[in-house]
């Protein structure tokens, strides 16, 4: 690794001054410039993954970090899953946010525990990218972690939950699903609810009777 850094580094360096701009600002442009590092291959991972935990504030290196993690995304997240895990587990804001990201693309199960790790950890601004990466994930082992926060005060976590839930289907936690639905307030979440009990409760009466009101 330590003989081919100076090659890599010598790959990626007219791409940095790029990869500090604001994608916001510049999307269709960095779009191309994030694909042609992107085509440089696996080799260069390890360096785009150091740019996820910048050591100093400010936009430019938090644009770094975001466009190191949309090249990433592209180059199979999952084969350097261990990385991504020791990034979550960080002091490092950026670092978590970024990997919680890639955790979600990894299309791994080994990412889920992670990312209730993480919701464990209580840091309320990552609690809707978690919940987001999980329903990426579509693994339904992590639903009764998840269900009960359907008691939330906070529509947007209810309304992240319901999606995880449609995505993953969990029967088991339907009991729980049925009791928020009696208590919830906001009638644009009702076809969240309803796409959930079609999935997971055909020929059920209760759940029948939940919904005809």
């Amino acid at each position: 690794a330590q003989r081919l850094r100076p090659a890599q580094e010598k790959a990626l360096e007219p791409f940095w001054t790029d990869l500090r701009l604001d994608y916001r600002d510049n999307g269709e442009y960095l779009d191309q410039r994030i694909a042609q590092v992107a085509a440089l291959g696996d080799s260069v991972v390890t360096l785009l993954l150091e740019k996820l935990q910048p050591v100093a504030g400010g936009a430019q290196a938090r644009n770094l970090a975001a466009n190191c993690r949309r090249v990433l995304a592209r180059l199979d997240p999952g084969s350097f899953l261990d990385a991504l895990a020791e990034l979550a587990r960080s002091g490092n804001e950026v670092a978590r946010l970024e990997s919680i990201h890639l955790l979600g693309l990894s299309r791994s199960k080994r990412a889920v525990p992670v990312l209730a790790a993480m919701l464990d950890d209580g840091r309320s601004s990552e609690t809707l990218p978690v919940l987001d990466a999980l329903t990426r994930l579509r693994d339904p082992s992590v639903a009764e972690r998840l269900a009960p926060m359907l008691g939330s005060t906070d529509r947007a976590v209810r309304t992240a939950v319901m999606d995880y839930l449609v995505a993953a289907t969990p029967p088991a936690v339907m009991p729980t699903v049925l009791q928020a639905l009696s208590g919830e307030t906001d009638r644009s979440l009702l076809p969240r609810y309803v796409e959930y009990f079609a999935a997971t409760a055909k020929t059920d009466a209760a759940v029948a009777r939940a919904l005809l009101p």
